[in-house]
């Protein structure tokens, strides 16, 4: 049984430059250090910083993130601006564009997932609901054998009870 992943934000970061071809103005210099990647390798928690700058960050992956420290501005897709700082947290879906800027620092804890391309996507899907299928019936057997056994004369009587009476002809 797997247990349980503890892991500090206060890492020693490794430098992670931004493409050059997406920094607008500044030279923002960025950082990371994966904290963990997933089993099946689509997923992964990391810990990122970033000196002041402006940039337009492509993403490739869904990035959930929760700002640790400083803050960044963040032009949408849609135009909206909105600035986030140390506490809030953000969600970027894979395919998107969003303009930084960053007055001064910002550290990150992202939780990043690449999608999975849609023949793998439902069939997976599928196959996890089967599967809280079955828990839910096993679950559902465990409580049923626990119950006491009834008399065979008792069920016998009950289904007599129960059916529709016959005529002979």
């Amino acid at each position: 049984m797997p247990n349980l992943g503890s892991f500090s934000t206060q890492v020693e970061l490794r430098s992670a430059p931004i493409n050059p071809a997406w920094i607008t103005q500044g030279a923002p210099t960025a950082r990371n250090h994966v904290l963990w990647n997933s089993t099946d390798r689509t997923g992964w928690a990391m810990v990122w910083d970033c000196t002041a700058g402006k940039f337009s960050w492509n993403y490739t992956v869904d990035e959930l993130v929760h700002v640790l420290e400083g803050g960044m501005t963040v032009t949408g897709p849609d135009g909206a601006v909105r600035s986030y700082k140390a506490g809030d947290v953000v969600f970027f879906p894979a395919g998107i564009v969003a303009h930084w800027h960053i007055d001064n620092y910002v550290r990150k804890l992202a939780y990043c997932q690449n999608q999975l391309p849609a023949p793998i996507a439902l069939p997976l899907r599928l196959a996890r609901r089967m599967m809280a299928l079955v828990r839910e019936n096993l679950s559902f057997l465990k409580g049923s054998l626990a119950r006491p056994a009834v008399e065979e004369e008792q069920c016998c009587d009950t289904a007599k009870t129960l059916a529709p009476a016959r005529t002979r002809k």
